[in-house]
C-alpha cells in the first residue's frame, strides 16, 4: 500500500506553527497551532491540564463555562464529560479539564474531562479502561504479546492505548512509560493545592504530532524557524532547517493550495467542481457536472462523475477538515445498479475511516458524519489571528514595516498580542497604525522607508 505522505514541511513564528504533509507534492493535511495567549496568562496548548471551577451551566447549550485561571474562562460542553446531562455539575464545583482547542480572540479554551496523558509511544486514558491496540498493526502476535503485557499493569479504571509505531519496540518499553505516566496521573490527582490554574503540561505541539505520524514513509522534512528546528531534531535526524530567501511554504507552493482549499469550488478530475458550502447545521456539497466528451453514455457519465466526486471529497473532508452532518448532493441516477455501486464504492472508500457514510435518502443525497475533532481549516483563516499570523510571517522575513496600517480588528488584535520577539528579529519594534479605509482583518503591504 502507498504511503498516505512523503514529506512534511514545519514553518514557526513565536505566535504559531504550522506542519504541512504531502504526497508528490501535493498537500494532504495541514495542522496549526496557535498560542492562546492574553496579557495576564502564560500560553496555553492543546493537551495542557489545568485544574478549574465551575462558573456557569448553561442547560440550553448543555454545557458549562469553567475558570482555569487564565483570564478567560473554558467552554466544557457535556458530551466531553462521564455525563449525559450538564446539570450534573453544580456551580463551584472543582474539576480537572484539558484543552482541547485554545482561546481564540474572544472565545475561550475547549475542554474535556475526558483526559489523555500522551507518551512518546502509548496514551494513559484515566477512567476509560482498557488495553487498546493500533489497529494497523501487521504482526497478530505482537498485538497479543503487548496485551499480556500491558492488560494487569494498570489500575482497573485506567486504559492505554498503544500507538501504531511502536509495533516493533520491546513490551518492556511501553510498559515503563504506561508507568510513569500513571504516576503523572496520580501527581495530578493527589493534591490538595486548590489554586486555579495549569497542573500539567502537555507535550509540545511538535513532539505530539511527531507521535501521532507514521513516520517512516517521511522521505524528507523541512523547516523554517530554528526553534522548531532544534525541537524536532531531538527526534529524527531527518529534520533539516530551510534556510531559502524564499519562504518554505512558497517554496513548495503549499501556501498556493491553502488558498484554493479556502475556496468553495473544488475541481474534478472530469473537468466539473464540487461546491463546498459550510454551514451552522450542515456541509452541504454539490456536484456540477462538466461536458463529456469521451464516447460513454449518459448514465456511464453520471456514474463515473459520482465516483471521482467521492474520490475527491475524501481528500477535501481530510485537507479542510470538516466535520458534523456532511451531505453530498449527487447527481441523480436512473439505474438501480448505478445507485448500488455508489453506495459500495462509498462504504469500500471511507472504511476504517473516522468518516462515517450512512446511505442515500430518498432524494439520492449522500449522508456521511464525522466528528468534531478540531476547526476546520476555514475557521482557522476566518478571524484577525490568521491574518496576525500572516503578517508575523511576513514580517519575520525582514520587510521593512517601521508603522504597518491595519483594519480595526486586526489592530485591536495586535493591541492585545504585541509580537515583542519581532524587535530582536527586525533590530526595531513594528508600529501598528489603524487605517480605518482598510477591511477590518487587512493590512498595507506597502513597505514604509526609514
Amino acid at each position: 500500500m502507498s504511503p498516505l505522505y512523503d514529506t512534511l514541511c514545519i514553518d514557526h513564528t513565536p505566535f504559531e506553527t504550522r506542519a504541512a504533509l504531502l504526497k508528490d507534492g501535493k498537500l494532504i493535511c495541514l495542522y496549526n497551532e496557535r498560542v492562546g495567549q492574553t496579557s495576564t496568562s502564560a500560553p496555553v496548548h492543546i493537551g495542557d491540564i489545568f485544574k478549574g471551577r465551575i462558573v456557569n451551566i448553561v442547560p440550553s447549550l448543555q454545557a458549562c463555562f469553567v475558570d482555569i485561571g487564565q483570564g478567560q474562562n473554558g467552554f466544557l460542553p457535556v458530551n466531553a464529560t462521564a455525563h449525559d446531562d450538564i446539570k450534573s455539575f453544580h456551580q463551584g464545583e472543582t474539576i480537572l479539564v484539558q484543552v482541547k482547542q485554545p482561546a481564540k480572540g474572544d472565545k475561550g479554551a475547549v475542554l474535556s474531562c475526558k483526559i489523555e496523558l500522551n507518551g512518546a509511544n502509548t496514551v494513559l486514558t484515566p477512567h476509560r479502561p482498557g488495553i487498546n491496540i493500533s489497529r494497523k498493526f501487521q504482526d497478530a502476535d505482537r498485538r497479543e504479546l503487548f496485551k499480556a503485557t500491558l492488560c494487569d499493569l494498570l489500575p482497573d479504571d485506567c486504559g492505554l492505548v498503544v500507538r501504531t509505531h511502536a509495533e516493533n519496540l520491546p513490551p518492556e518499553t511501553l510498559a515503563a512509560e504506561a508507568q510513569k505516566l500513571h504516576q503523572d496521573w496520580c501527581s495530578l490527582t493527589q493534591t490538595n493545592d486548590t489554586t486555579l490554574g495549569p497542573v500539567y503540561q502537555a507535550e509540545g505541539f511538535l513532539t505530539h504530532l511527531w507521535n501521532s505520524l507514521s513516520t517512516k514513509d517521511l522521505q524528507n522534512i523541512y523547516v523554517e524557524g530554528l526553534e522548531a528546528a532544534q525541537n524536532l531534531q531531538k527526534l529524527t535526524n531527518k529534520a533539516i532547517l530551510h534556510k531559502g530567501s524564499t519562504s518554505l511554504f512558497e517554496e513548495h507552493e503549499i501556501e498556493s493550495q491553502i488558498e484554493a482549499a479556502l475556496s468553495p469550488i473544488s475541481p474534478l478530475p472530469s473537468g466539473g467542481h464540487l461546491v463546498i458550502e459550510e454551514t451552522q447545521a450542515l456541509i452541504a456539497i454539490d456536484i456540477n457536472m462538466a461536458e463529456r466528451t469521451d464516447n460513454r453514455s449518459l448514465d456511464e457519465n453520471w456514474l463515473r462523475t459520482n465516483l471521482d466526486a467521492l474520490e475527491v471529497m475524501k481528500e477535501q473532508i481530510i485537507l479542510r477538515n470538516l466535520s458534523g452532518q456532511i451531505l453530498i448532493d449527487f447527481i441523480n441516477m436512473k439505474s438501480k445498479s448505478d445507485k448500488n455501486k455508489l453506495e459500495d464504492a462509498a462504504r469500500s472508500l471511507f472504511k476504517g475511516t473516522d468518516c462515517h457514510f450512512h446511505g442515500l435518502t430518498r432524494l439520492g443525497l449522500g449522508e456521511f458524519s464525522r466528528p468534531r475533532l478540531a476547526t476546520s481549516l476555514s475557521e482557522q483563516y476566518r478571524g484577525p489571528d490568521a491574518s496576525y499570523a500572516k503578517l508575523l510571517r511576513q514580517l519575520s522575513h525582514g520587510g521593512l514595516h517601521k508603522t504597518i496600517p491595519m483594519g480595526a480588528a486586526l489592530y485591536n488584535f495586535w493591541q492585545d498580542h504585541p509580537p515583542h520577539w519581532l524587535k530582536d528579529r527586525l533590530g526595531f519594534m513594528p508600529q501598528a497604525q489603524l487605517d480605518k479605509t482598510l477591511a477590518p482583518k487587512a493590512f498595507s503591504h506597502e513597505e514604509t522607508k526609514f
